[in-house]
């Protein structure tokens, strides 16, 4: 409905009228005739209902029109502004923002706007200035809240700001829908980059670690797909001029914006620097596993020490049982033994012997206690013996030493003796316990024994220097007569070739005599070297052995690795053929039937012994089943057992086999040798094995 005009009213509210009709007719199209005036009215209604402050001024500045909307600007009713110039209106007048851009609009003849704050009205407004025709239309929008809104955020943000600076912290912002982004310039200080770089994704991405790298985007994915807020750590690998292959680590927080329709449109969040936490935490870390193994190790010992202290109290209650138990057995085995068993003092005094003692010299024991045993027994060597027992605290022991018994007529008898002390806790000697053993019957067996064995030993020599001079016989024969009876004939050979060349098929029988010719040649050397070659008098030990793996590799494609310790050559060169051969048959049994490829020579002197040792990693065999015929393995223990030394075979099926011989390294007995000194060699190479097994040196 058109709003009644004001009996009060002066001409220019009539003119202000009129101008509204104007306004109203040129922003509404022409109706047609026979509508009614309640169409005709329409637009007062429309500009009363829009949301800006509309003021109409004339060129002389009066307000000719004013809706209700621009009326509450200035607190009063539009009738109460109709009339009234807009410097009547409007505080600082000409002079202020709205004045200006108003007088522009004019001389300009062009749309101005401008925002202004009111203090006399308390509220921000803006203002668009737009001529038209005499009159100038003025729209009004109330922004205070705005404003307000604006310096809220700008407070704010300059809060934000300070508590970024403060802690270092990088602010950045990413338009999902644009894809771009925005990077403070700590942003950049934290990537290592210039400030003129493009802030994308990629290149952010690009900073960071490879390994870090996937698992940051599928983050992000994760947070963009739930819309939830996210936080991340990884390390970036700065490639600055002065932070070249520098790896940080940082921490990423951010939080997805959804705009009004549910997907999220940005993402914002700030970046900080957290290597030294995460130095501090790697130490911390360590330390924690350093202290939690040195807690680990301190119960685990105290553990053993408290399980070895109940073992202990275990083992020494066990330990009183069966030393009475024991205690009981060894007085039995004391009485009735028939080892003879005699307890002194350390002056040699008797405290106690068993009755087997007393038996070997006609007496009771009780005839002993208290008596001393060189008052008894003098023998100044014997006495030197027990004298350096008492000096050192260490048993001695002797082999078949006489005593001759002062008693009757004069009778020797040879004894196997030991004298073994007993020492007290400060390491001082108590007593002594002097056991024998009666070996006089033995004694001539043995004498015997070593007699025959001095025989065959030097027998045994004897041959192996017959077979040596008869190889070496053989060789000499195979290489001055026989291959140089070969080698002539295959020169005529070639002689006769030259001169018949015209007969083809004499040539060629020519031509396959002098290959044969040149085989036998070749088996003649080989046999040359093998019956006796020359490397095994004209060189040390060691050298022979290696020319004998190089053989073997060459003929059999066995690799034998041959270790010498030390000097270790043979006084005797039938010792040195021995072990020659010996290797030879050893080695030449692995390429028959070891099944490898591979072997390992070893020879060293010890304690006036050559110990030559031979293994390999192969299918092994059963040593009960070992063939005697030729040179074969019962064949070298023979021989080593006829030197004077000895042969272990250690041989698992599937785990390889091991030799090792010993033999005693003596000069070589010859023809006119005496046969004291031959039984005396003997002895000396065979008593150390009569004694006990030799054990294989490491």
């Amino acid at each position: 409905m058109a709003r009644k005009p004001n009996h009060e009213t002066t001409d220019g509210a009539r003119k202000s009228q009129q101008k509204y009709e104007r306004l109203g007719s040129k922003q509404q199209p022409s109706k047609p005739a026979g509508e009614t005036n309640e169409c005709r009215i329409q637009p007062e209604i429309l500009l009363e209902s829009i949301a800006d402050g509309l003021l109409v001024l004339d060129k002389e500045w009066r307000y000719t029109y004013v809706n209700h909307t621009g009326a509450e600007f200035f607190n009063t009713a539009p009738a109460n502004l109709i009339g009234k110039t807009l410097w009547d209106t409007i505080p600082q007048g000409r002079r202020s923002r709205l004045g200006l851009e108003c007088l522009r609009a004019i001389e300009r003849k062009k749309e101005a706007e401008c925002h202004e704050y009111c203090e006399r009205l308390g509220r921000w407004f803006s203002c668009r200035c737009r001529p038209s025709g005499e009159d100038l239309i003025v729209l009004l929008n109330d922004i205070t809240e705005h404003k307000r809104v604006e310096e809220a955020l700008r407070e704010s943000e300059q809060r934000s700001r300070f508590v970024l600076d403060g802690g270092q912290l990088g602010r950045w912002e990413w338009d999902l829908r644009t894809d771009g982004m925005f990077w403070c310039p700590r942003v950049y200080d934290l990537l290592g980059m210039s400030d003129s770089t493009a802030a994308r994704g990629d290149v952010f991405l690009a900073c960071v670690h490879p390994q870090d790298r996937d698992a940051l985007k599928k983050l992000v994915e994760k947070t963009l797909a739930e819309q939830t807020d996210f936080q991340a750590e990884f390390r970036v690998v700065r490639g600055g001029r002065e932070t070249r292959d520098e790896v940080v680590w940082l921490k990423l927080r951010g939080k997805a914006i959804c705009d009004e329709q549910g997907p999220a449109s940005r993402m914002l969040g700030v970046l900080y620097d957290v290597t030294d936490r995460k130095q501090m935490e790697a130490e911390l870390l360590g330390l924690n596993e350093r202290l939690k193994k040195e807690v680990q190790v301190q119960t685990e010992e105290m553990k053993a020490t408290i399980d070895r202290l109940q073992d202990e109290v275990t083992r020494r209650v066990l330990a009183e049982g069966k030393l009475r138990k024991r205690s009981q057995m060894l007085e039995a085995f004391f009485r009735h033994t028939i080892t003879p068993l005699a307890f002194l003092d350390r002056s040699f005094n008797f405290i106690r012997v068993n009755d087997a003692y007393a038996r070997a010299d006609g007496k009771t024991p009780e005839y002993f206690v208290g008596r001393n045993h060189f008052m008894l027994y003098p023998d100044a060597q014997l006495r030197e013996d027990f004298e350096q027992v008492v000096r050192t605290g260490q048993p001695c022991r002797a082999h078949a030493r006489p005593v001759t018994y002062p008693d009757g007529p004069r009778r020797v008898r040879y004894w196997n003796w030991q004298l073994t002390p007993v020492l007290s806790d400060s390491g001082g000697v108590r007593f002594l316990v002097f056991s024998l053993e009666d070996v006089t019957s033995q004694r001539g067996a043995l004498q015997e024994l070593r007699h025959r064995a001095g025989q065959l030993q030097k027998l045994t020599l004897e041959l192996s220097q017959a077979e040596d001079r008869e190889r070496r016989r053989l060789a000499e024969i195979l290489h001055d007569d026989l291959q140089q009876v070969l080698a002539a004939a295959k020169f005529h050979v070639g002689i006769l070739r030259s001169r018949i060349r015209d007969d083809e098929e004499l040539h060629e029988l020519a031509g396959q005599i002098s290959d044969l010719l040149k085989e036998a040649i070749g088996k003649s050397r080989s046999l040359s070297h093998e019956l006796s070659p020359a490397v095994l008098y004209q060189s040390d030990l060691g050298e022979t052995f290696e020319w004998l793996a190089r053989q073997l590799q060459v003929k059999h494609g066995l690799t034998v690795l041959v270790e010498v310790r030390g000097r270790v050559e043979p006084r005797s060169e039938v010792l040195r053929a021995f072990l020659y051969k010996a290797a030879q048959e050893l080695l030449f049994n692995v390429v028959k039937h070891a099944g490898v490829a591979e072997a390992r020579l070893r020879v060293q002197r010890v304690a006036g012994h050559v110990w030559l040792t031979i293994s390999d990693r192969g299918c092994g065999f059963d040593s009960g089943t070992l063939d005697a015929g030729g040179f074969g393995l019962l064949s070298i223990r023979e021989r080593v057992e006829l030197l004077g030394g000895r042969m272990r075979i250690k041989s698992t099926v599937g785990r390889g086999s091991t030799f090792l011989i010993r033999v005693p390294d003596h000069q070589a007995v010859s023809p006119d040798a005496q046969p004291e000194a031959i039984v005396a060699s003997a002895d000396r190479a065979g008593e150390p094995l009569r004694d006990k097994p030799a054990k294989d040196p490491a």
